[in-house]
């Protein structure tokens, strides 16, 4: 199987074939050759769409991951009783959800790599990506005693950093050392999480790079206007939490 979104996350569409298909509780689970849609995983929710299969073409109900591949879940139907290796399938994802999605991601890699230089002590702790795309909750942790960002100062170095167009780019690392390593002035990672073998680091030129599996904008002007808010502490380990908000969710631009 191989992951579209991973290389080419603005594809909108894809021609391939099944796999695999395997029938559970009245829903089709479908491995496809190429894969188009993002499973959920670190902090970002399942993209949606739809896929043409034997004539017909149904929602895409959700997504399943099994043992390193992803399967398609749709609604069983009789057309499908023959569904097997080798049938040709075409997908289609929710591109303005996608994109949503996309802007908010890459925005959180942003904000979070200006709260890595205002906060002391900042270590992230993940995020949260609202299922409609339009907010994002972001925790950490700072050292002990550490004020509370200054939401006026990480607002102006994100606008700075969206307003510089800066190229965000995906890049493989034999392990996440060499990635340290390689990129030690920028790289954060949660330090909760465990990486084995080749990790996959998204970077954004010379301001941030993290450990991450999402799709992502090709700039950093895609982003656009944003709004940060106080949103809390997260537990009583010291975690706190921002909340993200996109602004103009309508206007939605169409890179390609």
């Amino acid at each position: 199987m191989n992951h579209v979104y991973f290389k080419q996350p603005y594809q909108k569409s894809a021609d391939t074939m099944v796999e695999s298909a395997v029938r559970e509780k009245g829903q089709l689970l479908i491995c496809l050759e190429e894969n188009l849609y993002h499973a959920k995983g670190g902090g970002q929710p399942d993209d949606r769409g739809e896929i043409e299969l034997c004539g017909k073409r149904v929602p895409v109900e959700g997504l399943v991951k099994r043992k390193g591949s992803t399967y398609v879940v749709v609604r069983d139907d009789p057309a499908f009783d023959d569904v097997g290796f080798g049938e040709p399938v075409r997908c289609l994802v929710d591109w303005p959800r996608r994109y949503l999605l996309m802007r908010n991601h890459t925005a959180a890699h942003i904000a979070m790599g200006a709260l890595a230089r205002l906060v002391d002590g900042y270590e992230p702790c993940g995020i949260e990506i609202a299922e409609d795309g339009s907010t994002c909750a972001m925790r950490f942790t700072g050292s002990a005693g550490a004020a509370l960002p200054d939401l006026q100062a990480v607002e102006a170095l994100v606008a700075q950093v969206v307003a510089q167009d800066l190229p965000v780019n995906a890049e493989s690392f034999k392990s996440v050392d060499a990635a340290r390593a390689t990129l030690p002035t920028i790289f954060r990672s949660d330090p909760r999480l465990k990486f084995n073998g080749n990790v996959r680091v998204v970077t954004i030129h010379e301001f941030d790079a993290n450990p991450c599996g999402g799709s992502h904008l090709a700039r950093t002007s895609e982003v656009g206007k944003l709004r940060l808010q106080f949103a809390g502490w997260a537990g009583s380990d010291g975690v706190m939490s921002l909340c993200l908000s996109l602004e103009n969710l309508n206007e939605m631009p169409d890179p390609s």
